[in-house]
């Protein structure tokens, strides 16, 4: 198949539609409805127990990408100690709290160590900012592996706007943006 061969991406189909079981009761248990008893009978045939002590980590990152969704996606600005921008998405993030207001953002040390992690352990600041489908492409752009010399903003099209609280620029385009700091009371950056 080629990329002329698929539909035009388009958001314009989303619709309203019934939970799957509408006529549901609070206290009511699923094994008292078809659709309840059918499910519970496939997942009990089909169910599987996993220890990551003992799994390939590969079958893991797969069983929690399959899992936990949906899954936001982090997209970091960060600088180096010496002023060099990095901007790069991260699927592994997530809100830990409102009050205090803590995110987490995991940075796999695969095939080597990640230059936002890097930036970050050394600078303690980093923006994150929300992709929109209009800039999808250019999101996308910036998940090679490029050597930290190369400055992802430079290739991607986007446009750096300056944080009012950290050093690293936010994303100009990004409808949502969060300007972070490392809490160390709060927070360890650890590379798996």
């Amino acid at each position: 198949m080629s990329e002329s061969d698929l539909p035009s991406f388009d958001t314009s189909d989303f619709k309203y539609t019934q939970p799957p079981n509408p006529s549901w009761i609070y206290e009511e248990a699923l094994a008292t409805t078809e659709q309840g008893q059918k499910w519970a009978q496939e997942a009990e045939e089909g169910w599987k127990t996993f220890d990551p002590a003992e799994e390939d980590p590969r079958v893991i990152y797969k069983l929690c990408l399959s899992g936990i969704v949906p899954r936001p996606i982090a997209f970091v600005s960060t600088l180096a100690e010496d002023g060099s921008g990095n901007l790069a998405p991260f699927s592994w993030f997530n809100q830990v709290s409102t009050n205090p207001c803590v995110i987490s953002v995991s940075v796999a040390n695969s095939p080597r160590h990640k230059d936002t992690a890097a930036n970050i352990k050394a600078t303690k600041g980093f923006t994150v900012n929300i992709i929109s489908d209009p800039w999808i492409a250019q999101a996308n752009s910036c998940s090679m592996d490029a050597p930290p010399a190369i400055n992802e903003w430079t290739f991607s099209g986007l446009t750096q706007e300056p944080s009012i609280s950290v050093k690293p620029p936010r994303v100009k385009e990004s409808a949502f943006s969060l300007e972070c700091e490392v809490s160390p009371g709060l927070c360890a950056i650890a590379c798996c």
